[in-house]
Formats: C-alpha cells, sequence, structure tokens
C-alpha cells in the first residue's frame, strides 16, 4: 500500500467548525475537538502510514497528538490552510525522509483505520501508476490514473448510498421480526456511548489549564 506520512493541519477550537455555530452553540470547540481526536486515532492506528504531523497551534490538539505518538508541529507560517500544509510536509519530510505525503482533513467523525487504509492503497495505486513511463500503447503516460482514482472513490460511494436504499426498502416491504434481547442490547450500549461521549465532550470544553498551556499559545 505504499509508506505514508499523513499531514492533518488543525485549527485553534476557537475558531474551528464556525457553520456549525448555530447548531452546537458553546459546544462547538469541543466538537471540533471530538472530530479531531477521531481523525487522530484513526491515523495513528491505520496500517502503512509511518508517521503523523499534526500542525496545529492549539493545546488541546497537541496534547491529544502526543498521547498517540504523533508528531505535533507549531502552525508558524499561520496564514491558512496551504501554508499550513507546505510547512508541515517540509517538517515531515525531513523528518521521514522517502515518504509520500498525503494531507488530511481533521474533521472526519467516527473515521475507521481500515477506511483511511483503504482510501490510502487507492492513492498509492494512482501514484504508481502515474509514475509508470508512456509507452506504445499508452503515448501519454497514465497521468489520468488520479482521476480514475477519484472516479473509483465517487462510484464506491454511489454504489454504497444505493445498497443502503435497497436494503431500506426490502425492510419497508417485509418487516423483520425484532430480537427484543439484541435490540435492548445494542440500546444499551448506545446508551453509555453516547452518555461517555456527553461527559468528554464537557470535560473537553473546559478551559486548559495544563502546564505548558502557555506555551503552545
Amino acid at each position: 500500500m505504499g509508506d505514508w506520512v499523513l499531514v492533518i493541519p488543525v485549527k485553534r477550537l476557537s475558531i474551528a467548525k464556525s457553520r456549525l455555530e448555530s447548531f452546537a452553540g458553546r459546544h462547538r470547540a469541543a466538537l471540533a475537538l471530538a472530530f479531531a481526536a477521531d481523525t487522530l486515532a484513526a491515523a495513528a492506528a491505520t496500517r502503512g502510514v509511518r508517521g503523523v504531523a499534526v500542525v496545529t497551534d492549539e493545546p488541546d490538539i497537541a496534547e491529544l497528538a502526543r498521547a498517540h505518538g504523533l508528531l505535533v508541529v507549531g502552525d508558524e507560517p499561520d496564514a491558512g490552510l496551504n501554508p499550513a500544509l507546505v510547512h508541515g510536509a517540509a517538517i515531515a519530510l525531513a523528518r521521514w525522509p522517502g515518504a509520500m505525503v498525503a494531507a488530511l482533513s481533521s474533521d472526519l467523525p467516527a473515521l475507521r483505520p481500515a477506511e483511511l487504509a483503504l482510501a490510502l492503497g487507492l492513492a498509492w495505486a494512482a501514484f504508481y501508476l502515474q509514475s509508470k513511463p508512456a509507452d506504445e500503447t499508452k503515448t501519454y503516460g497514465y497521468h489520468r490514473a488520479s482521476v480514475l482514482a477519484a472516479f473509483i472513490n465517487a462510484l464506491t460511494l454511489v454504489a454504497l448510498s444505493v445498497w443502503i436504499l435497497y436494503e431500506s426498502v426490502l425492510r419497508l416491504r417485509a418487516p423483520e421480526p425484532v430480537n427484543e434481547t439484541i435490540m435492548m442490547a445494542v440500546a444499551g450500549l448506545g446508551l453509555v456511548m453516547n452518555g461517555s461521549i456527553m461527559l468528554a465532550l464537557r470535560a473537553a470544553s473546559q478551559p486548559t489549564t495544563g502546564p505548558w498551556a502557555s506555551s503552545m499559545a
């Protein structure tokens, strides 16, 4: 699948997810932190990833990244997304020379390592094909491989949506009997998980008072 280094830029929580202000209100920063937590955890556990560089000036994000053993890079350009990515990529390549670099959004809630590994595998295949030289049958080379990879990704999403719709229609037309034991077990587990997430978000919304907080400001 290749040897990857991921660069993940993360805004300061005070300005993150501003479009969710009307929905999340005062919990907006905690919601952004929860999104980043899922993303960083998945990145740290994904096979084929040699290293992860988290570009941020947010103390809570830096603490979370270090807890996963990730490299924290200060957002020295402090000039938006693209400069942060360029700066992070330069630091990452100096730390892990020879690796392929991929930019990853920090707001991917419920991201799983297997999903990220699949996306990186598809990107690696496109990168491999693009690097092949032109030949007698492919006189323009294989530079459109990235377009094909993006098309496959979009096609996969469409196929999954159609499958979910199909399964939903089947269950509406012929409802299956409910297994009360499984239903109550899943409901109870969901209640415990949602309660734990609520408490974690509540705790994360409190101001950071760690001894190193001022050094990251």
